[in-house]
């Protein structure tokens, strides 16, 4: 029978419970790399999002026909539809705000056609049609 003060698996005392807790609250395992959000100075070194270039984080946008963008929002996307040349010439003038990786659908890319190719705008990638 195992509880608190019983034997764990290393044979010590509350070894168990004491391995689970360090594993819930994000502590270090064996190679003392963290893996919690929060740690080393609020980053993680999985999952914590795109780093702009002075360290603050930004978003990935993607931006095009919404039947098209429905699956970057599962990967936590900001959407940005658009179903004609006006709309998404409209969205990439004002919905940009923090993206660093913009996602354009093929007929996105058309509509903006040079808008994407300032050097001084986020990182723009063209999904295969």
């Amino acid at each position: 029978m195992s509880g608190p003060g019983s034997p764990g698996p290393s044979g010590s005392p509350g070894a168990s419970a004491a391995s689970a807790a360090s594993a819930a609250s994000g502590a270090s395992g064996a190679s003392g790399v963290s893996f919690s959000p929060g740690a080393r100075g609020g980053a993680s070194p999985v999952g914590d999002g795109p780093r702009r270039p002075g360290g603050g984080q930004g978003a990935v946008v993607a931006l095009g026909s919404p039947e098209q963008l429905a699956g970057f929002a599962l990967a936590g996307a900001a959407l940005l539809p658009a179903r004609s040349a006006a709309e998404a010439v409209r969205a990439w003038d004002e919905g940009l705000d923090d993206a660093v990786l913009v996602v354009l659908t093929p007929e996105a890319a058309a509509w903006l056609g040079t808008r994407t190719t300032s050097a001084d705008l986020p990182l723009t990638v063209v999904v295969p049609g």
